[in-house]
């Protein structure tokens, strides 16, 4: 916690017999898993402003990752609509429809180029 760079009490950094009595009454029964948090990170660690989170229960919107200026929230857990399967009739029909705008594709660049050839050659005629 004193470790962590983050505001503790001064009370508590001089004395621990100070840090159990404020935390005496709050503190639950069961060890397993637990650590004291701020509510708000700001403020750091005082009094008013501590609670335990456990690591099985914690909410998952209530700590968010603060790093280099912005925060991360918890990925969300929507699942993805799978897709069937695409049969051989629909294989066929998307691979047909690739071919032709490959053809038109080269067809548009012929046209262009042989335009420009000609442009060129006409322009060499004049002069």
């Amino acid at each position: 916690m004193i470790g962590s760079g983050e505001y503790v009490w001064s009370g508590w950094r001089d004395s621990f017999e100070r840090f159990q009595a404020d935390l005496w009454d709050m503190t639950p029964t069961s060890s397993a898993g637990r650590y004291l948090a701020p509510k708000d990170r700001e403020l750091g660690f005082s009094p008013d402003n501590v609670e335990w989170h456990f690591r099985k229960t914690r909410p998952i919107g209530k700590m968010t990752k603060v790093r280099k200026n912005k925060i991360h929230a918890p990925p969300s857990r929507t699942k993805k609509a799978k897709r069937a399967p695409l049969t051989a009739a629909e294989k066929k029909s998307l691979a047909e429809i690739a071919k032709e705008q490959r053809r038109r594709k080269l067809a548009e660049e012929f046209e262009y180029w042989d335009r420009k050839r000609n442009s060129s050659s006409d322009a060499s005629k004049r002069g």
